[in-house]
């Protein structure tokens, strides 16, 4: 039977002997290791890599970021030979999102019943990225707002003229018929989208126009 190393880093010292003594009981499991503070788990991390971090994301003197700055160093240096699972009481998006980048692969609230803990630190051994249903709607939910926030931002950049030839584009206009509608040439047609393609990131004209018809820009409502 493999066994599964793992190290904890906790703050709250009640709840870190609570979490030693639950994974003590499991046959296929071994805490090597525990720390109370970020500096000290990654040293002890650094020299002898367990298979799972059990982290705090409240870790440490300056709390609420000082779990993701560890993550993100077991990340660039580990990649997914150390597996983190974050241990919290927020369950907010935004540190969601800020877990996960950071390298994360699980994400459990510290009020969730023992078995749910089990269950996910064997998953994530074997391979799995671990969230709740109600995490992973909330996760995509701010995906998707801070996709539309940098599509605005993007869109902003655009002169009017360039936001009229942009929505033309997403109705499928041709350079000629862009030219006529807007009484310009087909060479500047031809340049004012080159200048629309490199300020929204895009390379052609179809994602141009995906761009466009995501923000609900057309030839009438530019």
């Amino acid at each position: 039977m493999s066994i599964m190393k793992v190290f904890i880093a906790d703050d709250h010292k009640l709840f870190r002997a609570g979490l030693i003594e639950l994974l003590k009981d499991q046959q296929d499991i071994e805490v090597i290791g525990h720390a109370s503070d970020g500096e000290e788990a990654w040293q002890h991390i650094a020299a002898w890599p367990p298979d799972i971090v059990l982290m705090d994301i409240d870790f440490g003197p300056t709390k609420e970021d000082q779990g993701i700055k560890i993550v993100q160093r077991i990340t660039e240096r580990f990649g997914d030979q150390v597996k983190v699972i974050m241990l919290t009481m927020h369950d907010e998006p935004e540190f969601l999102v800020q877990a996960f980048e950071a390298g994360a692969k699980g994400y459990v609230l510290k009020e969730s019943e023992p078995v749910k803990m089990m269950q996910t630190l064997r998953q994530v051994h074997q391979g799995g990225v671990v969230l709740s249903p109600q995490q992973a709607t909330k996760v995509m939910e701010r995906f998707h707002r801070l996709k539309r926030e940098r599509l605005q931002t993007e869109l902003a950049e655009l002169t009017e003229r360039e936001k009229d030839i942009l929505s033309l584009v997403a109705q499928g206009a041709s350079n000629q018929q862009i030219a006529a509608q807007l009484g310009l040439s087909e060479k500047t047609v031809r340049n004012r989208l080159s200048v629309v393609f490199s300020k929204l990131h895009v390379n052609n004209r179809t994602q141009a126009a995906q761009y466009a018809s995501k923000l609900g820009l057309t030839a009438e409502n530019p």
